[in-house]
């Protein structure tokens, strides 16, 4: 270990080998040594043996640059963004500097590029507007980020939001996988922005869609979804269920004044098992001319046109509460009229068995017809058992209660002595009497007297009557 002034004085023969094995000891040294020379050159290399670092005098000969570690070490300055420490001789402004302790950063073209530290790695701090991009074995721009456009493309070197994933794989574009065993109620959550509108799909494979802190579109784990509806489950029909306010609701759209939208009731995906029941409207240029259909069992069973016209294209319209029907209320009244009941709520038909108050008789063909409130009667009947009493001729079972006393209808028939009592009279006690016009302070009316006691005597009687 020596350094040398590296000047050889004059002297004796041995004194001047001394003084050069000495100045050579110091060269094969690098002047090593636990202090500088004391004389100093430019571009003299010193092993300060002090800190273990070889240094090289600067070209001003006013300070040491250190080279390496004496250990073989490499070390070199931490140099700056404009003047990296290790940079290249034809591009000064380009390589590898410290900007702090533990930090390595990248420059070009005295622009930091990439920095590295315990805190993390970090590509363009600086924010220049310089793009980067991963190449992959088959497409270039496999990860690509737009700096001018603040953007984050994948598969395109253009992306055109903030994040752009395009490609042409036939198993999608993107697949978001959560393997944990335990994971909380939103395992995933997009932020449309930075508060009101959000998109969490959550546990079970649910999902959810919140806009303005209120949620708008609901899947749960069933598969089941609700519109503006956070729990579809809580109802019957639960695979879709639409919450809607006033004057809300869904709508087909057809876009045009022809066609037909339907909504469908399948049970199969073949034939008519496709399309079982429907609701459709068939659009027209003239609106009174839309029709709107129902169909049951595959075929079309109700029609409604737009002008109000509507018909049952096949079956029976049934009404299946008693004391419903079709209100006529819009129609009602005239002129002097009073009305009192608008709604028609019965129709039917059948046969009824009539009696007699004293014996019997044969009797046919005795049917009516209701229609709501009014019944309509007619039958015959001969051949009476008893005509010796002096009672009127009364014919009981009338099919439906008689609402008032009245005359009702009129009835003819052959061997009666009263030829005028064509007038058929009901009472409140569902019977039938027969009355005619007297000159005098009584009706004329059939008695049992007065009918023929034999097969010759036949009565053919119709009416009509208000029932309660």
């Amino acid at each position: 270990m020596s350094t040398h002034d590296y000047v050889i004085a004059n002297a004796s023969g041995s004194s001047v080998r001394s003084d050069l094995n000495n100045a050579l000891a110091a060269i094969v040294s690098n002047n090593s040594s636990s202090s500088e020379p004391s004389t100093k050159y430019a571009y003299m290399l010193w092993a300060d043996t002090t800190n273990g670092i070889l240094k090289i005098r600067n070209s001003a000969n006013n300070a040491w640059v250190e080279l390496l570690q004496l250990d073989g070490t490499l070390t070199m300055e931490d140099g700056a963004e404009a003047l990296p420490g290790l940079a290249f001789r034809d591009d000064l402004d380009t390589g590898l500097y410290s900007p702090s302790a533990n930090v390595i950063a990248i420059s070009t073209g005295a622009t930091q590029r990439l920095q590295l530290s315990s805190g993390g790695t970090v590509f363009n701090e600086g924010g220049a507007d310089v793009d980067f991009r991963i190449e992959g074995d088959s497409e270039a721009n496999l990860f690509y980020v737009d700096a001018g456009n603040d953007r984050v493309g994948i598969g395109s070197s253009t992306p055109a939001r903030v994040f752009d994933a395009t490609g042409s794989s036939n198993l999608g574009i993107a697949l978001v996988k959560n393997t944990a065993s335990s994971i909380s109620n939103a395992a995933y959550t997009f932020m449309v922005d930075s508060s009101a509108h959000t998109s969490n799909m959550s546990l079970a494979g649910a999902m959810s869609v919140d806009v303005n802190g209120g949620r708008a579109f609901t899947i749960n784990g069933s598969g089941e979804v609700g519109i503006n509806c956070s729990n579809p489950h809580d109802f019957y029909a639960e695979k879709l269920v639409i919450e809607a306010g006033a004057e809300e609701g869904m709508t087909i759209n057809r876009g045009a004044n022809s066609g037909t939208n339907y909504i469908m009731f399948a049970e199969g995906t073949s034939g008519e098992a496709r399309y079982r029941g429907w609701v459709g409207y068939t659009h027209n240029s003239t609106a009174a001319d839309g029709v709107l259909t129902l169909a049951a069992n595959g075929s079309t069973r109700a029609v409604l046109k737009g002008n109000g016209d509507l018909s049952i294209s096949d079956g029976n319209l049934i009404v299946a509460t008693n004391g419903h029907g079709i209100d006529f209320s819009a129609s009602e009244g005239g002129t002097g009229t009073s009305s009192e009941v608008s709604l028609l709520d019965d129709y039917e038909s059948g046969t009824w068995t009539p009696g007699l108050t004293v014996g019997t008789a044969t009797h046919s063909g005795n049917k009516y017809i209701k229609v709501g409130k009014v019944v309509h009667f007619w039958g015959r009947l001969w051949s009476p058992s008893d005509v010796s009493s002096s009672a009127d001729f009364t014919i009981t079972g009338l099919p439906f209660a008689v609402a008032i006393s009245t005359a009702a209808g009129s009835a003819f028939g052959k061997e009666v002595n009263q030829t005028g009592a064509t007038t058929v009279y009901v009472t409140t006690s569902e019977q039938i009497q027969m009355y005619g016009h007297n000159s005098g302070n009584a009706w004329t009316r059939v008695i049992y007297t007065d009918l023929a006691a034999d097969s010759s005597c036949e009565i053919y009687y119709c009416g009509s009557y208000y029932t309660s």
